[in-house]
């Protein structure tokens, strides 16, 4: 995004164009156009007013289209792994797949849907596949992962009263 770009969504939107319009004209998804006419709205700029916005409105609008974030709310899901961050990243250093956690949360009844737990891993652990999964055969002796079967109703990492 770059102010020359919503210099123009607005130059044109204020002239009294259609938000669709300006995206096809321009480029530009219609839901980006609507974000800055929304922007320029709560900054008080309204259709026929002005001919061109000013540097102020501009820098405001900028502004507030950086304020409103990125991406979709986080809900409870998010909630559950943040009370969970140190378990989570416990798990990854010792080797285990994000779909293997979330079986382990699982049987300790905590309930996270595969995707918010996999973008909560890479967002907020900074984890990425290849970190997971290191290519080489464990030595002799070298303990190797294992989770509970699913009957036992728990983890043999993660449990109730278990250390991480």
């Amino acid at each position: 995004m770059g102010l020359l770009e919503i210099k123009e969504v607005l130059r044109q939107w204020l002239a009294g164009r259609a938000k669709k319009a300006i995206s096809r004209r321009l480029g530009i998804d219609v839901k980006t156009v609507r974000k800055y006419v929304l922007a320029a709205e709560a900054c008080g700029l309204t259709v026929g007013a002005e001919r061109a916005p000013s540097a102020r409105v501009l820098s405001a609008v900028a502004d507030g289209v950086l304020s409103q974030g990125r991406g979709r709310p986080r809900g409870a899901g998010w909630e559950l792994c943040s009370r969970h961050r140190e378990g989570i990243r416990t798990l990854l250093e010792r080797g285990l797949r994000p779909t293997e956690i979330r079986s382990a949360l699982g049987r300790c009844g905590v309930r996270v849907s595969a995707s918010t737990l996999y973008r909560f891993v890479v967002a907020e652990l900074a984890h990425t596949r290849s970190a997971s999964i290191d290519g080489r055969t464990p030595e002799e002796g070298e303990p190797v992962k294992a989770l509970a079967p699913a009957s036992r109703g728990r983890s043999a990492l993660w449990g109730p009263g278990k250390e991480w």
